[in-house]
């Protein structure tokens, strides 16, 4: 359905795609753009929240979404990401290597780290 929908309005996904492409771009010169990884990484989750209304695609659910913006509320965190699309399994999240961030203070388990 993604890819259907993807032909369909090219203009929504060439914005997903460039924005996307603009995320790796920050992310390889961390040194002078760290503080543009929260705001690009929100434009993504806003383009996912508008292919989930307009498309009719879950690639971003509500309940995942509202769990995702609790946990980039917490000290220490930098970003979130929604890995894959329609999950309801995960969220990744870019923490400061020098901050225990209190994931279980909003209900939350890390399963994995590195």
């Amino acid at each position: 359905m993604f890819n259907q929908k993807a032909s369909e309005d090219v203009e929504l996904y060439n914005k997903l795609e460039k924005t996307v492409n603009d995320a790796i771009e920050i992310m390889m010169n961390i040194e002078r753009s760290f503080d543009q990884i929260r705001p690009i990484f929100k434009t993504i989750r806003d383009i996912y929240r508008e292919i989930t209304s307009k498309w009719g695609c879950e690639i971003l659910p509500p309940s995942v979404d509202e769990i995702a913006e609790k946990v980039e509320n917490l000290d220490g965190v930098i970003a979130t990401v929604i890995p894959g699309a329609g999950g309801y399994d995960s969220i990744a999240a870019l923490v400061h290597a020098d901050v225990q961030v209190d994931f279980a203070s909003i209900g939350l388990n890390v399963i994995a780290s590195s």
